[in-house]
């Protein structure tokens, strides 16, 4: 994992860079019909994708995308997040593309960042969780129908290795000391529907960037590649006996899904592309869905079904992502084992993926807050009870005050508080100016810099 500490890293002040949104106070409802909603995802998915997207566009490109310099409409950044966001946007790292994943041309892998924010519904779930900041809930934490979260994912690919991003946004971003520029790449929704209640409650949708002629950017250019709201659990092709260096020509070799949509153009080209070169042609496992940047041992709703309150801060989850070996083992004709077949179950929003843990509403950035608000706690001595007993799985890395791990993670995030954790605020409210916290976690989730107290609080404590 990438490591930041400060925003002087490269050569900017911390007053004049990302600035987080973390002022709840705009939380509340969109009143129905919400447009999306009035379309049928399954019939009509690319049209419902427009909807959402739109929504995010009308409000937030004016300012461009700057919540915390310009607040508008509710749309808020998820609290206590990593202190690796980088100082100009507010950029994490997400994931390395491979040589050949992104375009036959690539002669090298390049580094992916992105940054996510929430509307105003969606608001109201972290604003409950976190309304006494020294002492977080995660309790039947759950997003309201309309909830949507926005994900913008840039990649530092140059025109010449894919050419496709000609004409996009271009932006800064500090990458381990260094300035460099990233372009808007792919951009992912998700989306809290009771249409899609049957299954997860959920959809999860990516839009990418392509435009070969291009020389400034139009939200034209955006376009629909994929849509998600089921885990097509029981579709595996175990009876292709497909050879690890020999990839199917096209995607119509693998079983039908019915709860995946891809655009079949853009699909069926970056397919042709892939294979040309020897390289994995799904973005999702077994054309799942999932966009271009994405693992393609994963999907949309695999990765964020992960989501949960373990009880502890360790950055070392408890439970196993699928191996590149268990794929192999598909393709060859056996059966799925159960550990891959459990990633890719299909679980309402309420349901962990471990017993003895809570769900968090398929809400990464809601796991990765809580995870690093412990873990900064507890590396910093102080005694901090969740709401549910640690996990007894596998052990996970236990953090201990004092120890070089944590002086390492206490520079990093900042020591906001003198000695002890503050109490919550007189008026019960959540967080509302920034200090960076601390993160260990590695790729699975995207994040950055955010709160732990209103400033009146802090100061006095500083």
């Amino acid at each position: 994992m990438l490591q930041r500490d400060h925003n002087a890293d490269c050569g900017i002040a911390a007053d004049a860079g990302f600035q987080a949104q973390l002022d709840f106070a705009g939380a509340g409802a969109m009143s129905p019909p919400r447009p999306w909603e009035a379309i049928d995802f399954k019939l009509q998915p690319a049209q419902y994708m427009q909807a959402v997207l739109q929504s995010a566009i009308t409000d937030n490109d004016p300012i461009q995308w700057q919540l915390g310099k310009h607040p508008v409409n509710g749309w808020v950044h998820a609290p206590w997040m990593a202190q690796d966001r980088d100082p100009f946007n507010g950029l994490t790292f997400e994931r390395q593309s491979l040589k050949f994943e992104l375009h036959p041309n690539q002669t090298q892998g390049h580094t992916n960042y992105a940054v996510g924010i929430y509307n105003a519904i969606a608001a109201r779930a972290f604003a409950k969780m976190w309304a006494d900041p020294a002492d977080p809930s995660t309790v039947d934490f759950a997003m309201e129908p309309g909830a949507v979260a926005v994900k913008l994912l840039f990649s530092t690919a140059p025109d010449a290795e894919v050419p496709y991003l000609k004409g996009s946004i271009s932006v800064d971003v500090c990458d381990d000391h260094v300035q460099r520029k990233a372009r808007l790449a792919q951009v992912d929704i998700a989306v809290r529907d009771t249409d899609a209640n049957s299954l997860t409650g959920w959809l999860f949708g990516t839009f990418i960037y392509s435009s070969d002629t291009a020389t400034t950017f139009s939200w034209s250019d955006v376009h629909p590649f994929t849509l998600q709201w089921g885990n097509d659990k029981d579709v595996w092709p175990t009876g292709l006996h497909i050879p690890p260096d020999a990839f199917p020509a096209t995607a119509a070799a693998l079983p039908a899904l019915s709860e995946s949509w891809y655009d079949p153009f853009y699909r069926d080209r970056l397919w042709a592309w892939r294979v040309s070169k020897g390289v994995t042609p799904w973005t999702g496992l077994f054309g799942r869905s999932n966009g271009p940047i994405d693992n393609p041992v994963s999907s949309c709703l695999s990765c964020h079904n992960t989501a949960a309150d373990f009880g502890h801060g360790s950055d070392e989850l408890p439970f196993t992502r699928p191996a590149p070996a268990w794929v192999a083992e598909v393709l060859a004709g056996t059966a799925p084992r159960p550990e891959l077949k459990s990633y890719f179950e299909t679980r309402g929003a309420d349901v962990p993926i471990l017993q003895g843990t809570l769900a968090l509403d398929y809400s990464l950035q809601a796991m990765k807050g809580i995870l690093n608000f412990r873990a900064w706690a507890k590396c910093r001595g102080d005694n901090v009870q969740g709401d549910i007993a640690p996990y007894t799985g596998p052990k996970p890395k236990d953090l201990v005050a004092g120890s070089q791990e944590c002086e390492r993670f206490l520079q990093a995030s900042g020591d906001v508080f003198a000695d002890t954790l503050a109490p919550p605020p007189d008026d019960n409210s959540v967080m509302s100016s920034e200090a960076p916290p601390g993160d260990l976690m590695d790729d699975l989730v995207f994040g950055g810099r955010d709160t732990q107290l209103p400033m009146d609080q802090r100061s006095a404590r500083e």
